[in-house]
């Protein structure tokens, strides 16, 4: 199914850190787990104007330090066609070619082939396609053994949405995370959750997975005020979603804080449909 949450408050909390990480850490290969697609037509939404119409609104008002002078919003601003009205968006392959550009190289996995094929097509008009190596089928299978092959010059990019789903061989996206920081790895891990309950049970599995691990890891999760002890009341595209990163410099974690501390400010007197939406961030303890 075509990737549809675009612009939405959920890719917000991907895409702005993401494109600050990959400006600052300048890996020479990037990795994506879930790709969808590089380009998408914007049109208004509910879950839109609650995410990046409401967050550009919203900041040419009230000017907020980290966010305006992010990379992200840089580059949502330069798309062509944006000039004078936002009629376009990138998703994470679009923006990681832009901020990256001939100084990387590139693997997209999806399960569909139709976004991949976009993605080639979106690379030849910066003639970065000799740079991309496309996957199209189970990517946790695919990178649980390429991983073995990456070293400290990669940025792994995993974003599931469902970070604990097994496949055929009882391997999880949560599983990469944990194989690929072990290896020194540059890895950021999103994922969504849509209840404070389930977001407590996500902790826990978190923290037994890492129970082993000394690799130092941060996080972030945000979400929607009503969002619910066991059950959806405000989903504005998603409720909650959290970013951990490990092996990246200080200047990341640094700028996952602020971006996070800012975004709580913007949205402290939002609505979503006439109901209160306020965001809360929070930062992730899966220490045991």
């Amino acid at each position: 199914m075509p990737y549809s949450h675009f612009g939405e408050i959920g890719d917000i909390w991907k895409h702005l850190p993401l494109c600050y990480f990959l400006s600052k850490e300048q890996p020479a290969r990037y990795v994506e787990s879930n790709s969808a697609y590089p380009m998408y037509m914007l049109n208004r939404t509910d879950e839109r104007n609650y995410g990046i119409y409401y967050l550009l609104e919203q900041l040419s008002i009230r000017h907020y330090e980290h966010i305006a002078a992010s990379p992200y919003l840089q580059i949502v601003k330069g798309i062509t066609g944006n000039e004078k009205n936002l009629q376009n968006y990138l998703g994470s392959p679009g923006l990681a070619l832009e901020v990256l550009k001939e100084y990387s190289h590139y693997v997209f996995c999806d399960i569909e082939d139709e976004p991949l094929q976009h993605i080639m097509n979106y690379a030849k008009q910066s003639l970065l396609d000799n740079r991309i190596q496309t996957v199209h089928g189970d990517s946790i299978e695919f990178l649980w053994h390429e991983i073995e092959k990456m070293g400290k010059e990669t940025f792994l990019h995993i974003d599931p949405y469902r970070i604990f789903e097994m496949n055929k061989h009882g391997r999880c996206y949560f599983d990469l995370f944990v194989k690929a920081i072990q290896q020194g790895i540059k890895t950021m891990l999103w994922y969504g959750f849509e209840s404070l309950e389930e977001q407590e049970r996500l902790h826990a599995r978190m923290r037994e997975s890492l129970l082993n691990s000394r690799v130092e890891r941060f996080g972030i999760d945000i979400f929607i005020e009503g969002i619910g002890a066991s059950a959806v009341n405000v989903n504005p595209g998603v409720p909650g979603c959290g970013i951990m990163i490990a092996n990246l410099s200080a200047s990341s974690v640094d700028h996952l804080k602020q971006y996070a501390k800012e975004l709580e400010e913007i949205y402290q007197y939002a609505s979503y449909l006439d109901k209160p939406a306020r965001l809360t961030a929070v930062e992730i303890n899966v220490k045991a």
